[in-house]
């Protein structure tokens, strides 16, 4: 990284920003000609070097000063502090407004199905981490399979070749390679000089041209499944530890989010199955009563008068004799009130098999319409 230095004079008075409280602990603390870091660069490491070199410089011969020169250093030390407690502050301040913005990036992906938000991860991880170009992948078994590949439109240089590189692209992952240490350790990387770094997959490296980048294993159900990949072209806006933060904190919550959905699907398909399987046990035990009921009919004796032709109530077949359980549970449920769709609610089966139960149950019972089924039912409940 780039380091400068800044000039050293008579104690001067105090000036305005970090420049000026810098300056003045080098007039105190350092011999002529030396420096700390240049604070337009390194802020943070300018201000440390600062403090120790005075606190180093006062405790190790305050009385070379006189009593005005050593207070006016203490209470330098304090600014110093000061500073950097204000650095602090303002680095945790932005670390939170980044957090909620890759909350609110992964809250966007919540409600599409699992292969529809793996395929806009990116999109929304470029827009919430202000990157150029960003990568999903998946892991299977040995390979690396890169996938879904955003760039925005200030990033467009080159981006043929690497969209022709990702497509179909399969790089096993050798124990050299960079993202099998991610899978071995599950921890993000910032690689600030791909070309150079031998962990790197120079060709994907050479298709994209990236100086920099930072990459993040997606895990899910304790493995990783996947990564995130993105960097800026900009070489004035290179990807930093901050970025790194933010990928490893977007990866984490879409490999959550992604087992969430993918469970969810898999119990969708479940629940549709049984629920296909339920009808169709249903509609073959209807069967199986429709022909007791036959076989019941066919063995009456010759002399028995028809029950149609019966008027009396007590000739009428008994409810529970006729219907089966799930008829009469549908049935009860007819006598609340329920519509159709209430009632395949209730009982948790499609409202298609409540209409052929309603159908059944009309002509078991041998009445024309549901209110005359549901009197049928109340005059029987009532004995």
């Amino acid at each position: 990284m780039t380091r400068g230095t800044l000039r050293t004079a008579a104690l001067r008075p105090p000036g305005d920003g970090l420049a000026g409280l810098l300056g003045r602990a080098a007039d105190l603390a350092l011999a002529p000609g030396a420096g700390f870091p240049d604070p337009a660069h390194e802020p943070d490491d300018a201000l440390a070097a600062a403090r120790a070199a005075l606190e180093e410089r006062i405790a190790g011969n305050p009385g070379a000063w006189g009593a005005t020169t050593l207070l006016s250093a203490i209470e330098l030390l304090a600014e110093l502090d000061a500073a950097q407690e204000a650095r602090e502050l303002d680095a945790q301040r932005k670390r939170i407004a980044d957090l909620r913005r890759v909350r609110t990036a992964v809250d966007a992906l919540r409600d599409l199905p699992a292969a529809e938000a793996v395929d806009r991860a990116p999109v929304e991880l470029a827009a919430a981490c202000d990157f150029g170009r960003s990568m999903v992948s998946s892991v299977v078994g040995s390979m690396w399979l890169p996938g879904r590949l955003h760039i925005s439109e200030d990033s467009a240089d080159h981006a043929d070749a690497f969209l022709d590189f990702v497509r179909g692209a399969r790089i096993p992952l050798r124990h050299t390679l960079l993202e099998t240490e991610l899978v071995r350790r599950r921890m993000p990387a910032l690689v600030e000089d791909p070309i150079d770094d031998g962990r790197t997959f120079k060709d994907i490296i050479r298709a994209s041209r990236t100086a920099a980048y930072v990459v993040a294993p997606i895990t899910a159900r304790d493995r990783v499944i996947g990564f995130l990949h993105a960097d800026r072209l900009e070489r004035r806006r290179r990807v930093t530890d901050a970025d790194l933060d933010r990928i490893a904190a977007f990866a984490s919550a879409f490999g959550l989010l992604h087992e969430q959905q993918v469970l969810r699907e898999r119990l969708g398909v479940q629940r549709r199955r049984f629920r296909g399987a339920l009808a169709e046990t249903e509609a073959a035990l209807e069967r199986l009563e429709q022909a007791r009921l036959e076989l019941d009919e066919s063995l009456a004796p010759p002399g028995d008068a028809p029950v149609a032709r019966d008027r009396g109530p007590k000739a009428l077949p008994r409810i529970a004799s006729v219907l089966t359980v799930r008829e009469r549970e549908v049935l009860a449920l007819l006598a609340d009130g329920r519509t159709n769709a209430g009632i395949a609610q209730e009982l948790v089966i499609a409202e298609g098999t409540v209409k052929a139960h309603v159908k059944s149950i009309l002509r078991k019972l041998r009445v024309p319409s549901r209110a005359a089924a549901v009197a049928r039912y109340a005059r029987q409940a009532q004995r």
